[in-house]
């Protein structure tokens, strides 16, 4: 496990932050309001866990995949990669797809 994985949030975590709002700057050095919204267990078992979140933002914020820095006002800030999966006519929404592996065989 990398140095940046290992930082991130657990899905229990994530869980505890549903309906927070997040400040978020993009690579470009855009900054815009951003709640996560949904957290969806895709894969969970003792070996692996595979999880999504979707976070909401305003319809204005360009749909552009990449690395996004998200800081909540009690919470260390923390890069994901966000991809845009839909819009309505007021928001768009972003996601971010995550796969842990629980143990590592030696």
């Amino acid at each position: 496990m990398t140095e940046a994985v290992a930082e991130l949030p657990s899905r229990d975590e994530f869980s505890k932050r549903l309906n927070t709002s997040y400040r978020v700057r993009a690579e470009s050095g855009a900054e815009f309001e951003a709640e996560l919204v949904e957290l969806k267990v895709l894969t969970s078992n003792e070996h692996h866990e595979n999880f999504s979140l979707l976070f909401r933002v305003p319809v204005e914020v360009p749909a552009l995949q990449g690395i996004y820095t998200l800081a909540a006002e009690d919470a260390d800030p923390l890069e994901i990669f966000l991809v845009p999966v839909s819009n309505d006519k007021e928001n768009l929404y972003f996601e971010a797809v995550f796969n842990y592996l629980k143990d590592r065989v030696a």
